[in-house]
Formats: C-alpha cells, structure tokens, sequence
C-alpha cells in the first residue's frame, strides 16, 4: 500500500523529493480539519493573483484543496498552493507566507512561477 503522500504526488514525484519534505508534508495538516479557512484564504490568493493578470483556479480531492497558478504568458510554469489556515505553503510543506500578507504571497508565487528574464 503506498503512502499517503506518494498518492497524493505520484510515485515518480515522491522519488524526487527529499525524504526531510515528505516528513514535512505528513505532519501538514489535511482534510477536513481547517478546510473552510484554508478555502476562504485561497480564494483571498486566488482573487490577488486574477487581478495581477495571472490564472489561478481552486482544486478539491479528497485529502486537500489547494489552488493551481499558472503563468499566464506560459502555462506549463505552473504549481499548487495549499493553507493550512495560517500559512500559504508549496505542496510540499515550504512555507511562502502567512495568510494575512496576501499580496506578498502572491508577489512570491509570481516571481517563482515567472519566466527567466522576466
């Protein structure tokens, strides 16, 4: 039986990632716990980034919603958000900032998404 997070990634991502994130990212909190905060909070994002001209849509599975950006100019540069109701974080459990710094997270997630020479 594979592990919760090689399910939710896929066996060939688990692979790639450092065993000290897959730690990090079973220790996140999941599903249904802080699910509506973690909804209104990526909406919040989801909102910020639209207005920056950037596509941004809210994903639900069954362990977790998150918030798929993409770069408008090229959309395979692209990555989920999650919340876990305080924090914005990659799907892999690295923090990109609080909840409440809405603009500076999409300022964050902007620059890593964003097209070399941009």
């Amino acid at each position: 039986m594979e592990s919760e997070f090689v399910q939710s990634v896929g066996p060939a991502m688990a692979e790639e990632i450092p065993p000290r994130l897959v730690d990090t990212f079973a220790e996140m909190p999941q599903l249904p716990g802080v699910v509506h905060d973690a909804v209104a909070h990526l909406e919040e994002l989801r909102h910020e980034l639209i207005s920056r001209g950037w596509k941004a849509d809210i994903r639900r599975t069954d362990r977790r919603v998150a918030l798929r950006v993409r770069n408008p100019k090229q959309p395979r540069l692209n990555d989920d958000v999650v919340c876990d109701g305080e924090v914005f974080r990659w799907p892999w459990g690295q923090g990109i900032g609080a909840v409440g710094e809405v603009a500076g997270v999409a300022e964050r997630v902007m620059y890593v998404l964003r097209e070399v020479g941009e």
